[in-house]
């Protein structure tokens, strides 16, 4: 240190004294790249030979390669699903309704991303006191798109989404039971490569889809408008999942999809076969199911 020059002390990040933290009810999605610890074991130590360093540089590129591309992929497909024009049907709303449904239609949406996890939360209710479904559609539409994308390139993800009780305590990071339950979501009850949907958030959206006309719905925008346009189905062991096998996001996608699918498909059994061939008694169950489910909705 020269002079009177002092050294910059970064500093963690905590709530202003005295300032009131509020609670409110979130959706919360908890995301993980499975694999990415095998991948950075494997990178060992900053190579002190030349002839050493370009493999440590595949492998270095291989692991952020696939963070980045989670994060990349999340991004253009959550924005594609947010900038979705709402129905022709909302023009011939009286514009007290036209105006609810745009109030519904403002997405406030978080991330706190951290190594190879993800976290995605945004409150049920927004800035205009109303249910922000174009948000809820958009977590469920990219992440129904991202799973498969992702499996197709060989990056297997999983995750957990559920609503319930927590606070943005600092800018940028979100505390509470809800995050608790999203991360057990994903850790415990997933075990294969899939996203499994929390009993409070599916009764959520189970009870927000039942009446039959559309006009009458609490400011649903975009697909969630119509009612088979739901991303969550039932897996084979009774956990409610996002279902991007399902006839929601078949209906969706229209067929542009299909060379991605039999990517994935392609993918689950490749890698079940090589579990298989070196006896990895842990996943080979685990791939066993993705591969079932793959094979139950074809």
């Amino acid at each position: 240190m020269m002079g009177n020059e002092r050294q910059h002390i970064p500093r963690v990040a905590v709530p202003e004294i005295g300032v009131a933290l509020e609670m409110r009810q979130f959706v919360v999605a908890f995301f993980d790249i499975l694999g990415q610890r095998e991948s950075l074991a494997a990178m060992g130590p900053v190579p002190s030979k030349k002839e050493d360093a370009r493999a440590f540089e595949e492998q270095a590129a291989r692991t952020l390669g696939a963070v980045f591309e989670f994060r990349r992929l999340f991004n253009e497909y959550m924005a594609a699903y947010i900038q979705t024009p709402p129905p022709e049907w909302v023009a011939g709303l009286a514009s007290t309704d036209q105006q609810r449904v745009l109030e519904c239609s403002d997405a406030e949406i978080g991330f706190q991303g951290f190594s190879d996890t993800l976290i995605v939360y945004l409150p049920v209710m927004n800035r205009h006191g109303r249910c922000q479904w174009r948000g809820i559609h958009a977590l469920l539409a990219a992440s129904a798109m991202l799973t498969p994308t992702l499996l197709s390139v060989g990056i297997p993800i999983r995750g957990g989404m559920e609503m319930g009780v927590g606070c943005e305590f600092v800018k940028g990071e979100l505390y509470g039971p809800v995050l608790q339950a999203a991360y057990l979501l994903e850790s415990k009850i997933a075990k294969y490569p899939r996203i499994v949907v929390g009993e409070k958030l599916a009764q959520f959206l189970d009870s927000s889809t039942l009446d039959p006309d559309p006009a009458k719905r609490e400011g649903m925008s975009g697909e969630m408008y119509d009612r088979h346009m739901c991303w969550v189905g039932t897996d084979a062991d009774g956990k409610r999942v996002v279902d991007y096998l399902g006839p929601s996001a078949q209906a969706m996608t229209g067929g542009h999809m299909d060379e991605v699918l039999r990517g994935a498909y392609a993918f689950a059994r490749a890698e079940l076969q090589r579990l298989r061939s070196v006896g990895d008694g842990k996943l080979i169950p685990r791939y066993e199911r993705l591969v079932q489910y793959f094979e139950s909705r074809t």
